[in-house]
């Protein structure tokens, strides 16, 4: 029986898709009395190099999809860390140029910090200037805030200034021969420092 070159190019993109398990599955579907037909069709009309071809194709659609997939949700990602930098430099900027900084608490600044590091990182790899199959990348960010050091020590000292005063308050018989650093002084110096 001939068969004409439509009903092969069915079988063959049946075959070249793997619609069906094997060839012998494949000569049930199409009611061809024998799998040794498609198996001379294979040698014969070379698609196993037609079906590579369609793979190869196949693979680079793929590949543009997910580059372009990739491409944008990279830009979105960067837009949203360029916001959040923008919110964090907001915070920290001078209402005006002749007026100081903004006071922003310890736990604050080590939280735009963190912040600013995983933005950091972020855009980067947005950008892709870090591998991400590299692993994971030891960022450090620096930020310069003045007076930030003075504060800090100022605040532990107050701290430490309060734990003393609750230790020697519960200690009635030692009060009157140690000097106390009375906490509300403490904390107008602290305040009067940042």
């Amino acid at each position: 029986m001939a068969y004409g070159e439509q009903f092969r190019n069915k079988v063959r993109d049946d075959w070249v898709t793997e619609k069906y398990k094997n060839i012998t599955e494949l000569a049930k579907a199409h009611a061809l009395p024998q799998r040794s037909l498609i198996s001379n069709w294979i040698k014969k009309y070379d698609w196993a190099d037609y079906k590579n071809e369609v793979q190869q194709v196949a693979d680079e659609k793929t590949v543009q999809t997910l580059a372009e997939q990739i491409s944008q949700v990279n830009q979105t990602h960067f837009r949203v860390w360029q916001g959040i930098l923008g919110q964090c430099i907001s915070k920290m900027q001078r209402p005006a140029p002749d007026e100081p900084p903004p006071v922003i608490e310890t736990g604050e600044l080590r939280t735009i910090a963190s912040i600013v590091a995983q933005a950091q990182g972020g855009q980067r790899l947005a950008i892709n200037a870090d591998d991400a199959y590299m692993g994971e990348v030891e960022r450090d960010v620096e930020i310069t805030f003045a007076g930030i050091e003075e504060a800090i020590e100022a605040a532990e000292r107050h701290k430490d200034t309060k734990e003393r005063v609750a230790h020697i308050k519960g200690t009635d018989d030692l009060l009157e021969s140690v000097e106390v650093f009375d906490p509300d002084e403490a904390e107008k110096k602290l305040e009067d420092i940042l």
